[in-house]
């Protein structure tokens, strides 16, 4: 198991018996189509993860290698994300390297979550972020393209890292 539990999660024979060849091309094809429109969704709105997430597990993808494949895919954005907010000075590199390490820690957690948990728990968990994910999407107040929202709240710096870190669990684990 991982950390030394003795608990195997099921990751390594899920994955033994899940290899690429075992992918159709229309599998392949599929997921190629969801992955372009979630990329295009992403960087519009956000939101890939609710197109590919359901896309690589209908393939047969164990759950824990569609997080990966799935935090992997989406990785790119918010670095860019980053960049682009840096450029239009909406945040300085001292804030940004403050923010940080709560969310790499929160993101690490995060992702030993994913390898600890049964896998009943971690099918449950997914299938309800997806849900909750999926209801913000829909339903969230909507933001015009470079709408920068102002609250004029001053938050102390135990609750922004608390916040960083929380965000980075979540990313850790479903990205």
């Amino acid at each position: 198991g991982v950390l030394g539990s003795g608990r195997d999660s099921g990751t390594g024979q899920d994955l033994q018996r899940f290899r690429l060849m075992d992918v159709s091309l229309v599998h392949g094809m599929g997921l190629l189509l969801v992955g372009v429109a979630g990329g295009f969704a992403n960087s519009v709105a956000g939101g890939a993860s609710l197109m590919s997430m359901p896309a690589l597990l209908m393939c047969g993808l164990p759950l824990q290698a569609a997080l990966a494949t799935n935090k992997l895919a989406t990785t790119g954005q918010p670095i860019f994300t980053a960049f682009r907010y840096r450029q239009g000075g909406y945040f300085s590199l001292k804030t940004w390297m403050s923010a940080a390490l709560p969310a790499l820690l929160g993101a690490s957690i995060g992702a030993l979550i994913v390898l600890e948990l049964p896998q009943w728990v971690l099918q449950l968990v997914v299938g309800v972020v997806l849900c909750l994910a999926l209801g913000l999407t829909l339903f969230a107040p909507k933001v015009k393209n470079g709408e920068v929202v102002e609250t004029g709240r001053k938050y102390s710096m135990a609750t922004s890292w608390g916040a960083m870190g929380g965000i980075g669990v979540y990313g850790g684990f479903f990205g």
